[in-house]
């Protein structure tokens, strides 16, 4: 014997038997996700008729009764709903398995980052390519006084002349002929 619950949010069947069957745990998880998610669509619903009941006045017997059946409609619903809760509930404490949300739940994802993590470490750390040392460039003295001479300009251009960096860069670039990025290379990295 199955039941079926259909509203708008979803729809589902569950065996009343007391026992609910799975073939893995994620359809334990699914349901019961769903059946919370149920419970406190129905709570809502009750609670705003319940709402809407207290406003009508006393002489509308016909809103009066409609308010009033689809309250214990939705009770009923909700009577149902939290016996499926249980049964999976149930099911999931026989498998050992934590209940969606709980501190169990919450404690083993945070085990599982951990452990991927940690996973992901190790294997980038086997696999990662040694790093080759720079070796110390040695410059000519000839290429060392006209890099101070390219820097002395820049200063010129940027910190006289308040040009932005760009446009010295470029001023730089087109007077000796060379590239701007050439020239950002020889003023931002040390000798």
């Amino acid at each position: 014997m199955s039941a079926k619950f259909k509203d708008f949010p979803f729809e589902f069947r569950l065996p009343f038997e007391g026992i609910f069957y799975s073939i893995d745990g994620s359809d334990g998880y699914a349901l019961f996700n769903l059946s919370k998610e149920y419970e406190s669509f129905l709570e809502g619903r009750i609670k705003t008729d319940r709402n809407i009941l207290d406003l009508i006045p006393n002489s509308n017997d016909v809103l009066f009764e409609f308010y009033n059946k689809s309250i214990l409609r939705y009770e009923a619903k909700l009577s149902k709903i939290r016996e499926a809760k249980q049964i999976t509930t149930n099911y999931l404490h026989r498998n050992n398995h934590a209940i969606p949300g709980s501190k169990e739940d919450i404690q083993g994802k945070e085990m599982y980052k951990r452990y991927l993590t940690n996973v992901k470490q190790k294997v980038a750390e086997q696999y990662q390519k040694p790093k080759k040392e720079e070796k110390a460039v040695k410059h000519k003295p000839k290429t060392i006084r006209k890099y101070k001479l390219i820097r002395k300009m820049y200063e010129d251009f940027f910190g006289n002349k308040r040009l932005s960096s760009k446009d010295s860069i470029n001023k730089i670039a087109k007077k000796l002929e060379l590239s701007p990025h050439t020239i950002k290379d020889i003023i931002f990295k040390p000798l």
